[in-house]
């Protein structure tokens, strides 16, 4: 592992630390700074999760908007490493960023929205 990759890893994994104890805004700056670093080292499992993170991030701030385009952007990556798991994870939680920008206050239309977009391609 490089310096730069094991830089990266450790700015996602203080991110994910600081989300886990409810501090999602100071985890925001972590995965920024990962991805900064992953970008040019053609890392696209590692991209995957930070961008995904990063939208989750998002989206557990109620910044629904970013938390659609973040969890957007992970999907060709994990596309491109074939992490079905993460696709649908990604997927599930993009279809609920969607839901959740809607404004939907009937839960039916949440789930709607949820399935349209997990299943969309």
């Amino acid at each position: 592992m490089t310096m730069e990759n094991s830089e990266a890893a450790v700015l996602s994994n203080i991110g994910l630390l600081h989300c886990q104890r409810g501090e999602c805004h100071k985890a925001i700056s972590y995965y920024l700074d990962s991805l900064r670093i992953l970008s040019p080292l053609n890392q696209p499992a590692k991209e995957a999760l930070a961008t995904h993170n990063l939208g989750t991030a998002y989206g557990t701030l109620g910044d629904n908007e970013s938390a659609a385009e973040y969890i957007q952007r992970s999907l060709p990556f994990f596309r491109k490493t074939n992490n079905r798991v993460g696709e649908g994870r990604a997927r599930m939680n993009l279809g609920d960023s969607v839901a959740r920008r809607r404004s939907s206050s009937d839960p039916s239309q949440a789930i709607h929205g949820t399935a349209t977009v997990a299943y969309s391609r």
